[in-house]
């Protein structure tokens, strides 16, 4: 996985309203994201660190909303400016496709 410090320390600074379960929503899901950085579901992400699972939900929209997550289709991915876990040809092609969309996706550091 490749990590993109600084794209996510800007994030941080840029948000200094993300607080408690969110904060720890994120680094769980910096350790929990699949290839493509395939996120959990929010359930799964709730029984993982014993939070309820409508407070996961707040913050999976909280964390879209400030661009640290994706949401594409019904799934979450983890910003490709944040980290990566894939190719890197993989991840042209798909920040590409974020990029294409942004009207679409909560991708603030790509617009």
């Amino acid at each position: 996985m490749k990590l993109y410090k600084q794209a996510k320390q800007h994030l941080l600074l840029a948000h200094p309203e993300l607080r408690g379960e969110s904060l720890r929503v994120l680094a769980y899901l910096e350790t929990a994201s699949e290839w493509h950085n395939l996120l959990p579901a929010a359930s799964e992400t709730a029984a993982a660190l014993n939070l309820l699972a409508s407070n996961v939900s707040r913050a999976y929209t909280e964390l879209s909303r400030c661009g640290f997550i994706v949401k594409i289709g019904n799934r979450y991915h983890l910003s490709p400016m944040i980290a990566w876990t894939g190719t890197d040809k993989e991840w042209d092609s798909f920040c590409r496709v974020l990029y294409e969309n942004r009207e679409q996706y909560s991708t603030k550091l790509l617009t």
